[in-house]
């Protein structure tokens, strides 16, 4: 049984072998079939690209019998060509595939697909040297594997195909529905299929070349002006042209000559020449000799003239027969005697000729010159003859670049220029040159004739320069001057004239003085040329119209002149009559501006003393309101008197505003505050019927400021925005907001550059402003108002502060609805100014004791009993002397001074500085109702600690005195 087993298992192993064997068999039976299949395309192909050279008629049939052959789901083929940036791109232009399969020739992907941008580098350069590409894709490089997949190609081969010896693409092949492998006869039949398709384009373009050769020759022959026949070696006729049978007169086309013996063809042209024999023996001369004849000339029995030339042809030292060319010169030939004769003819007008005549050549030598020439200049013929156009040129400015233009072929007619004689003195010519050329109209030098007009230009020169003389005085004259006919129609005018009435020259000439004169006056034309004709001069002031219809006055002046045309002068009286009124307006506004002046000095003082009374009032007031228990009847009329107080302070503080009393000092302080008090204020004072309305945003940004200027400003837009509404109800807008442009949006904002803004803007419902009176809006003194209704001054004053605040201020405004004012003012960089945001809350005395001088005893009354409710001790005077000799006394007595500014006899400052004399570091507080940038300067130089405006009240004393009590002491510098 071992045995048996043994020999199932051998029988088990050779049935196994066996069908090894039978399947190895088939596979190479199945290879041997597609190669052969393979090989029957190319064949066919081959026949088919014979049989046709078009190879792109039968690509698509060899294709579809290649993809069957192979078995593949689609057979291609890819061109190669360079993008326009010189990148190699692939181009998919042929396809076959496989039933059920769906096409890929209209993929997008294929038509212009970069070799290496798709990731095909490595098949790129393996198809350039001619490799074979072949394998199943997912054994290929990661970028390889990622581009076909794409495709749906899962097993691939490709072969290269090379065009005269260039590497023109590729013959592909996918298998998309299995893997598959590719034998090495496969790999090469198709490498066959490849080669046969590069050797049917490299045939195709050799084809197209030929007929491209063919085409050009054809054309070339045909468009010649020549006769041309082209021999064999054998004496053959290759070619001739249609022009060749023309000269010869062969009837028949030139095709029909191909073929014919030459020296047949000779014998029975040569009765055309007149001399026959000696036709037939030059050309057998010149064939046997095979040397180059160019022009050649022959004449023929009915007097026509050939040029012949003869040019052998050879490649590679073999000779292939020869060209003939046979041309026309007959009408050459005649032009040429007739140019001889010509010339003949010229000859005899050049000597004789009375005018000088010079000839030169193209580096402007003197060539030749006739009698009159020589005697012209002074020299022999031989002496001129050595010469060149430099040496007798005095005008090199004029000739030279004359000359050059003339031997560009350029043509100058009748220039007037100098020349130096032999004897050295200079004669005028006029000159008329022309290019001369050759043959074939090439520019070989030029002809120069001249005429001596020196007397000639000497008497017009001297008439020149008269008349250029008194045409300057014409034409620059300051006042406008006119030539007209008797007529009064313009014959010229001056500048002046011209820039006066918007005309030009040429457009005056020819008008009548009544097309420039307004109508209603147009009837005086006439009487006036009747007084003129009389014999009268005339002068009297007309309006005129300009071209472009504005009128102006001029004084006009007409005299007649000796040849009985008229000469008139125009003064344009506008700027004289703008100057007059200027005047009148510049006194008026002087007047106004003194006006104004001495209101202010009297406001200044009024508000001064004025100052005092409500210091009495408002302290009494104050003083009153403590002592009165709540609920008492008299309570509110004091809070009434109290406003009434702060409403008159309010109006002094204008005044001063108004008088330029008030200081300019700019802190960081914030809008919203100055805003909400004016708008108060201006409630108090506007009519009820107009509304005013305030808007604060919120993160408004503080400013660097002036906050008597800011309520100056404020106080002007809104009493502007009143005055607009003439009297009816209306609304005044105040709005305050954050604003922050860019660069694009402070452009539009002249003046502005990009950041943050705090926004004022005032708002009106009023009449508007008309955009004449836009354009004027910010000027001193002007105004739109009635007499008596406004000074002028109120916007030009928020211009100015505007200005000083390094702010912008723009207007929106249309007649009938309403205007608005925006101000842009920058945000401040620092923080708020702690003694302009809020003040220090007064806090009650301990028993200080204070010295308090004021010459009104009202005052002095007022303010001991405020500052003793606060818990201080008061020594009052009214008297400087009497305080000064107080403290003298008792330095040590007292720990603040206050002390009024105007007092008489003395002032507050000498009062501190006796003081501080005493007692340096003794704080001395001033106070007055005229508070000056110049008194803050001259009170710290004195050393005193603050200025306080008057009238002051417990708060403001009370701040005052408390602030001092608890800051460091300020030593003056």
């Amino acid at each position: 049984m071992p045995d048996a087993s043994a020999a199932l298992q051998e029988l088990e192993r050779s049935r196994h072998a066996l069908q090894s064997l039978l399947a190895d068999a088939k596979a190479t039976e199945e290879t041997l079939r597609r190669r052969e299949a393979i090989l029957e395309t190319v064949a066919v192909a081959a026949h088919q690209f014979l049989r046709t050279p078009d190879w792109t008629r039968n690509i698509q049939e060899v294709l579809a019998r290649l993809g069957s052959a192979t078995g593949v789901s689609r057979a291609y083929a890819l061109e190669n060509h360079r993008g326009a940036d010189g990148t190699l791109l692939m181009r998919q232009r042929y396809e076959w595939v496989a039933p059920g399969m769906s096409p890929r020739a209209d993929n997008p992907e294929l038509r212009d697909l970069p070799w290496l941008a798709a990731g095909l580098g490595r098949l790129m350069e393996e198809l350039g040297r001619g490799g074979t590409v072949h394998g199943h894709v997912r054994e290929f490089p990661e970028t390889e594997r990622a581009f076909l997949a794409s495709q749906q190609i899962r097993s691939i081969a490709a072969v290269p195909v090379f065009v005269e010896g260039e590497w023109w693409g590729f013959i592909g092949f996918d298998e998309c529905t299995r893997e598959r492998d590719w034998s090495a006869a496969e790999l090469d039949a198709l490498s066959v299929a490849a080669g046969t398709l590069g050797a049917a384009i490299e045939r195709q373009r050799a084809s197209e070349q030929r007929q491209r050769t063919t085409m050009l020759l054809a054309t070339l022959l045909g468009n010649l002006r020549a006769g041309v026949l082209v021999e064999s070696d054998a004496r053959l006729v290759l070619r001739a042209n249609a022009h060749f049978c023309e000269l010869f007169g062969i009837a028949s086309a030139p095709e029909a000559l191909a073929g014919l013996d030459c020296r047949q063809c000779a014998q029975q042209s040569k009765v055309l020449f007149a001399e026959p024999e000696r036709f037939i023996e030059r050309i057998e001369d010149i064939v046997s000799r095979r040397t180059e004849v160019l022009n050649e000339e022959l004449v023929l029995a009915d007097g026509r003239v050939f040029e012949r030339d003869y040019v052998p042809m050879t490649m590679d030292h073999d000779y292939l027969g020869h060209l003939w060319s046979y041309r026309e010169i007959t009408e050459r030939k005649r032009a040429a005697e007739a140019l001889r004769r010509s010339e003949e003819e010229y000859r005899g007008l050049f000597d004789e000729s009375v005018a000088a005549i010079y000839a030169f050549d193209s580096n402007k030598n003197l060539v030749n010159a006739n009698q009159a020439g020589l005697d012209l200049l002074g020299y022999s013929r031989e002496e001129l003859l050595k010469l060149s156009i430099a040496d007798v040129d005095a005008d090199p400015v004029v000739v030279l670049p004359a000359h050059e233009r003339l031997l560009s072929g350029a043509r100058l007619v009748n220039y007037e220029h100098r020349l130096r004689r032999k004897d050295g003195t200079v004669v005028t010519v006029l000159n008329n040159s022309r290019p001369l050329a050759d043959v074939h109209g090439d520019v070989v030098g030029m002809l120069s004739t001249l005429i001596d007009i020196t007397g000639r230009k000497r008497a017009e020169e001297g008439l020149q320069a008269s008349e250029a003389r008194y045409r300057a005085l014409f034409e620059h004259a300051p006042e406008g001057l006119v030539m007209g006919d008797a007529g009064a129609r313009c014959l010229d005018a001056n500048a002046s004239t011209c820039r006066m009435l918007g005309y030009t020259r040429d457009e005056l000439i020819g008008l009548h003085a009544s097309e420039i004169i307004v109508e209603s006056v147009r009837s005086n034309v006439e009487p006036a040329l009747t007084a003129i004709k009389a014999g009268s001069d005339y002068e009297r002031d007309w309006q005129l119209r300009r071209k472009d219809g504005s009128i102006f006055s001029a004084d006009i002046g007409v005299t007649t002149m000796p040849d009985g045309n008229l000469l008139g002068t125009i003064r344009d009286l506008t700027e004289r009559n703008r100057a007059e009124a200027e005047r009148m307006k510049l006194e008026a506004q002087l007047r106004q501006a003194q006006k104004m002046e001495a209101i202010g000095q009297l406001a200044g003082g009024v508000a001064h003393d004025f100052n005092n009374v409500l210091a009495a009032i408002l302290g009494n007031t104050e003083l009153a309101l403590q002592d009165t228990p709540p609920g008492h009847p008299a309570v509110e009329c004091l809070k009434e008197i109290k406003r009434a107080g702060y409403r008159a302070k309010s109006v002094v503080q204008q005044i001063l505003a108004f008088s330029r009393q008030q200081p300019r000092e700019r802190h960081v302080i914030p809008l919203d505050p100055l805003i909400e008090e004016n708008a108060r204020l201006l409630r108090a004072t506007i009519p009820a019927g107009i509304e005013i309305v305030t808007s604060i945003g919120a993160g408004v940004p503080p400013v660097l400021a002036d906050s008597t200027q800011i309520h100056q400003l404020i106080v002007n837009l809104c009493t502007n925005a009143w005055h607009a509404h003439e009297g009816r109800p209306g609304r005044i807008d105040i709005k305050l907001e954050s604003v922050t442009l860019d660069s694009v949006a402070a452009a539009r904002i002249a003046g502005l550059q990009s950041g943050r803004f705090a926004c004022l803007s005032v708002s009106d419902t009023g009449k508007g402003i008309d955009a004449a009176a836009l354009e004027r809006i910010f000027d001193p003194f002007f105004t739109t108002k009635g007499p008596h209704e406004g000074t002028g001054l109120g916007l030009s004053v928020v211009h100015g502060i505007v200005q000083a605040h390094d702010a912008v201020v723009t207007v929106d405004s249309q007649p009938g609805r309403g205007t608005t004012f925006r101000v842009y003012f920058p945000a401040a960089v620092a923080a708020v100014d702690p003694q302009t945001s809020s003040a220090l809350a007064p806090r009650r005395g301990e028993g200080q004791r204070i010295l308090y001088l004021d010459d009104e005893e009202p005052l002095v009354s007022v303010a001991t009993r405020m500052l003793e409710r606060l818990g201080y001790r008061v020594a009052g005077f009214t008297h400087a002397a009497q305080a000064v000799a107080a403290f003298r006394d008792n330095p040590a007595a007292f720990d603040i001074v206050i002390t009024d500014l105007n007092m008489p006899g003395t002032s507050g400052l000498r009062v501190a500085e006796d003081l501080l004399s005493i007692r340096p570091e003794v704080p001395v507080v001033l106070c007055s109702g005229h508070v000056t940038e110049e008194l803050r300067q001259r009170a710290r130089a004195a050393g005193i600690r603050d200025v306080l405006y008057k009238p002051n009240t417990v708060e403001e004393l009370g701040e005052a005195i408390s602030r001092l009590a608890i800051e460091p002491r300020r030593v003056s510098g």
